[in-house]
């Protein structure tokens, strides 16, 4: 796999994170941003939240071999957006 190929998987499952995540927004919250007992207990949301876990895990395995693999072509990028 070559660095641009790498680029555009790790594109792919950070958008599919984000579309897990949003299978959240459906929960009620209270005051303080949290889910009722009875909200984590549901069948829904234990099925959003493993979802979520599987998509993140998959993703974190991913940026674990990507940053050391492509280590020098991720600096280089950084340094073209970092003087312009």
């Amino acid at each position: 796999m070559n660095y641009l190929e790498a680029k555009e998987l790790k594109g792919s499952l950070e958008d599919n994170l984000k579309k897990v995540e949003s299978l959240f927004d459906g929960f009620n919250t209270g005051n303080m941003g949290l889910v009722s007992d009875d909200v984590l207990n549901s069948d829904e949301y234990i099925f959003a939240n493993t979802e979520f876990k599987k998509a993140f895990k998959k993703l974190r395995d991913f940026n674990a071999v990507y940053v050391k693999q492509f280590k020098k072509e991720i600096r280089s990028n950084r340094r073209v957006y970092a003087t312009n």
